[in-house]
Parts: C-alpha cells; structure tokens; sequence
C-alpha cells in the first residue's frame, strides 16, 4: 500500500515537472506560452544608423535656419490670431448693442402691438 502511494506521488511528481519544463518533447512550451506572447522576441531590437560628423554639423544649420523661420511664422500667426480675436470681439459689441437698443424699442410697444410683431 505505502509503495503504491509512493509510486503515485513519484509519477506525479514526474508529471509535474515535465509540465514545468514546458512540455519540449512535444514541441509545445505550455506554461511560457499562457504567460509571454511568444512571437515577441525576448529583448528589443534596437536599428542604429550611425552618420559622419559632417552629415550631422549641415543639417544642424539647415535646422536652425528652419526653426528661426518657424518662429517667425509663429510670430505672424499670433499676430493675425490677435487680430481676429480683436475683430470678433468688436464684431460681437456691435450685436450686443443692437440687441439692447431692439429690446428696448420692443419695451416701448404697446401690448397688442407686442402680439402682432411676435407674430
């Protein structure tokens, strides 16, 4: 009886540990493929292009000739920005002003003349 458990847990144990080994007879990888996406390699890949020293020292001025005319860019387009805020802003007194002075002119209407031009 102890020798028939003792074989049981031995092929358990067996069991187990060809389980935890991934099972690689078979050609399956069970435990890390439930874990890990296995088409991902296990580091990254990193490309790196390395340039001459005089590749990099003309595109750093062709670089700052295109930020400074960037910022310029930038500068005018505030300064329109400004401007159409501005003008909106006027745009948007001028109708409230003449919202008053309707709402005004509507106070100063009799009541059945009030029902005829809500009609």
């Amino acid at each position: 009886m102890c020798c028939l458990r003792c074989s049981v847990l031995a092929l358990l144990v067996a069991c187990l540990a060809l389980v935890a080994k991934g099972l690689p007879h078979v050609g399956l990888d069970a435990p890390r493929e439930l874990v890990h996406d296995v088409n991902k390699p296990p580091h990254p890949i990193i490309n790196v292009i390395a340039e001459s020293a005089r590749a990099v020292e003309g595109r750093s001025t062709a670089v700052g000739a295109a930020q400074g005319r960037w910022s310029t860019q930038e500068k005018l387009w505030a300064a329109e920005q400004r401007s159409v805020e501005l003008s909106a802003g006027h745009a948007l007194a001028r109708e409230l002003q003449r919202l008053k002075r309707l709402k005004h002119l509507r106070s100063l209407l009799r009541p059945e003349e009030q029902r005829v031009a809500a009609q």
